[in-house]
């Protein structure tokens, strides 16, 4: 498998490729065993073989086997953890990245939201100011007051009393 391959693995098929090649140890193990057992039976043959030369050459055939079988073990072992140390070092470092970026778009995003509040606070705060302002500019003009408070009664009082005046 590429390095581009592998990059473009998400988790949960790296954590199968993992799986996979725990079997393969496992079952390297139980070929060792199947290896051990057979130089087992091996030694009890000799045991029941008379001859110390036919012991001699069985013996060197199983320790050979046995030796062969132990050396591609320990080479898949060897293979399988820098396999997994590399494949765990390049998600660190996808994940740090990832990070990174989440970390950057949610500055940029927090940036952004407060950037628009203080639009609307400077915006609510200049109407508010402007509401303030004519309240305060009406607030002495005794005509006005009159206007808020009393309205059309005002009017028709003044109408009334101009025509008391005028008499």
């Amino acid at each position: 498998m590429t390095e581009n391959e592998l990059k473009h693995l998400n988790r949960r098929e790296l954590l199968e490729m993992l799986i996979i090649q725990s079997k393969k140890i496992d079952r390297l193990q139980a070929e060792l065993d199947e290896a051990n057992e057979k130089l087992e039976q091996r030694k009890l043959d000799i045991k029941n073989s008379g001859s110390i030369a036919e012991a001699s050459i069985r013996i060197n055939n199983v320790f050979a086997s046995a030796q062969t079988a132990a050396e591609q073990y320990l080479e898949n072992v060897h293979n399988l953890h820098a396999a997994t140390e590399e494949e765990c070092r390049k998600l660190r470092e996808e994940t740090e990245a990832e990070c990174q970026k989440m970390k950057l778009h949610a500055k940029e995003q927090a940036d952004k939201y407060i950037q628009e509040t203080k639009q609307i606070y400077e915006q609510n705060a200049d109407e508010f100011i402007a509401q303030l302002q004519k309240l305060i500019e009406t607030s002495f003009d005794r005509e006005s007051i009159k206007k808020r408070l009393f309205g059309d009664i005002d009017e028709e009082e003044k109408e009334g009393s101009s025509t008391e005046c005028n008499n």
